[in-house]
């Protein structure tokens, strides 16, 4: 029995590769290999202090200032980071809050002299909403980059991308993969297994337990739900989404950079990337009809999380893969939960006619006793009818181990 399995991948998939998990994103490490291989792409299109001052902001609110009082750690990661810079631009009081912690970073390198430049120059003096719409529209690039660098000269012949291959390979029709990462890792596979990976544009609005139409027979689909550093939104700034492939637009395929595309945007509506926050929740909550797509109808996210819900709420089997399910996406845990229930319901009242568990299998590393994996199994154990099972492995491990056959096994 092989089923219909739903992979669901996070930034532990791609660790092995050379990718940065949440908490090394917006590192000096990171900047400075950012800057190493796109720095004249940067010199370009913005200010690299701009840069190093999201790197400053970032590491000030996470490790704590000593002169920063009460206010003291302001995020736990670089999502909560991003969510924090996208609510500074629609609410005012946390406008404020921000560039008092920022007067409070300057006040404290200047006396300690770690630094002799302000965060973003006078800028954030003038606590407007544009000025952190800047801000935000600055580290979504600085991330894609980030998420971008570790492919550059990337081999997939080498041996360490041997576990991936076999995976791609082993992929099957019935399979659908979700991932939250905003990388060409699953670009990259396509040579190697039979992928579809669509944007929204592709998209007919699916029904449950339908695939889209634009979906070959004998491909797996890889579902974006965060988007991707190689797509841009053509929609209008107030229109609806319209998510193509930079490759697809002179402006990006003419120059050479469609696989850098976030870079160039010049306005954070062209980027199509969602992380945490308001815009993500505007971008992804966007259905407005459940027609298919044609002229001008909406080619956002929300169609792709719309195929991903379709896909959970019939799987035969859910596999986890470096996604630890982050506490500070509330959106994405009620949603996943939300689906994963209904698709227990869906078995219990026989689609196939038996009465079976769903088993969900999480790969997170070895200590499966860890308070993440932990804490994830704890939230899908919640749900009446779950088989969770924790493999004590490594994503690159599992990869090179599994047996499709017992992946969907029901005890």
């Amino acid at each position: 029995m092989t089923g219909k399995i739903v992979w669901i991948l996070g930034a532990g998939f791609s660790q092995s590769l050379g990718a940065p998990l949440l908490r090394e994103l917006f590192s000096q490490a990171q900047l400075d290999r950012v800057l190493g291989r796109y720095g004249n792409v940067f010199n370009s299109v913005v200010d690299l202090e701009s840069l190093r001052s999201i790197t400053r902001l970032y590491s000030a609110g996470a490790y704590e200032i000593g002169h920063a009082g009460a206010v003291q750690t302001q995020w736990r990661h670089a999502e909560q980071f991003l969510e924090r810079l996208d609510i500074a631009a629609d609410n005012g009081i946390e406008r404020q809050r921000l560039a008092l912690f920022c007067d409070a970073i300057n006040q404290h390198e200047h006396e300690t002299n770690r630094y002799g430049k302000d965060l973003f120059g006078d800028m954030l003096g003038l606590y407007d909403s544009d000025c952190f719409r800047t801000v935000h529209l600055l580290a979504l690039k600085l991330l894609a980059a980030e998420c971008c660098a570790f492919l550059e000269d990337a081999n997939p012949d080498y041996e360490i991308w041997s576990p991936y291959r076999r995976w791609a390979e082993l992929l099957t029709p019935q399979d659908t993969v979700l991932t939250f990462n905003y990388d060409r890792v699953p670009d990259i596979l396509s040579a190697f297994g039979k992928i579809h990976i669509p944007v929204p544009s592709e998209l007919l609005a699916p029904q449950v337990g339908q695939r889209t139409t634009h979906h070959a027979a004998s491909n797996a689909t890889v579902l974006k739900l965060h988007g991707c550093v190689t797509w841009i939104d053509e929609g209008a700034e107030q229109g609806p989404p319209k998510i193509v492939r930079a490759a697809t637009l002179d402006q990006f395929r003419g120059g050479g950079v469609a696989n850098v595309a976030a870079l160039h945007c010049e306005r954070k509506a062209q980027l199509a990337i969602a992380t945490p926050g308001p815009t993500k929740q505007r971008r992804v909550d966007r259905i407005e009809s459940t027609t298919p797509l044609t002229g001008d109808a909406e080619a956002g996210l929300n169609w792709l999380w719309q195929s991903a819900q379709a896909a959970i709420e019939r799987a035969d089997a859910i596999v986890v893969l470096g996604y630890s399910l982050p506490p500070t996406d509330a959106y994405t845990r009620a949603w996943l939960l939300r689906h994963i229930k209904t698709g227990v319901s869906n078995i219990k009242n026989g689609f196939d006619g038996a009465h079976r568990s769903l088993p969900i299998h999480i790969v997170l590393g070895p200590d499966i006793d860890s308070p993440p994996i932990f804490r994830l199994a704890s939230l899908f154990e919640n749900i009446r009818g779950t088989q969770v099972r924790r493999a004590r492995l490594w994503v690159e491990d599992f990869l090179s181990a599994f047996d499709r056959d017992e992946l969907a096994a029901r005890a």
